[in-house]
């Protein structure tokens, strides 16, 4: 059924080209491509480096974190046969629970920061949008293609100038 449905839309969309063809000069089209857009929009907002200035210090302190349950592993494993019984559960038990407090944090942090990331990309993402609605009202676009396109030729392409509207626009 679905096949034949695929059928019906080909043959239609076959049918109606030899209009488009004739039609299609009194179009302005372009088009854009949004991944290396936003590639390169991410760059100009510097998100990047954002990024790692916002979350550093708490990088940092779950690095300390590791390097401190290295210490009480090195420990129990160089001083294990002079400890005693109760003295060696305890620092196990330690190091266990420092463990278990390093994974929750480990993974707050990564949650925190993708949480963040997509933040900022859906804000970028929002404005790069607006910049291509900018960019088509003013060089009169009746129509800009994006995701999906296989082939642009160079002379449709509006992708540098919507980057440079955008830098106009959000750079700093």
């Amino acid at each position: 059924m679905n096949n034949q449905l695929n059928k019906w839309i080909f043959a239609a969309v076959l049918m109606t080209l030899p209009w488009v063809g004739a039609q299609a000069e009194d179009y302005k089209l372009g088009v854009v491509n949004v991944q290396a857009l936003l590639e390169k929009a991410l760059e100009i907002s510097g998100v990047p480096g954002n990024l790692e200035r916002e979350f550093s210090p708490r990088d940092k302190k779950l690095v300390a974190q590791q390097a401190e349950i290295q210490k009480m592993e090195d420990k129990l494993e160089r001083d294990t046969a002079v400890m005693s019984d109760e003295g060696r559960r305890k620092l196990e038990r330690d190091i266990q629970s420092e463990k278990r407090d390093l994974k929750r944090a480990s993974t707050e942090f990564r949650e925190d920061v993708n949480i963040r990331k997509n933040e900022l990309l859906a804000k970028i993402q929002k404005n790069v949008m607006a910049v291509i609605k900018v960019v088509a009202k003013d060089e009169k676009f009746d129509m800009i293609f994006g995701e999906g396109v296989v082939f642009g030729a160079a002379r449709v392409d509006v992708t540098k100038s919507i980057l440079g509207r955008y830098r106009e626009m959000y750079g700093k």
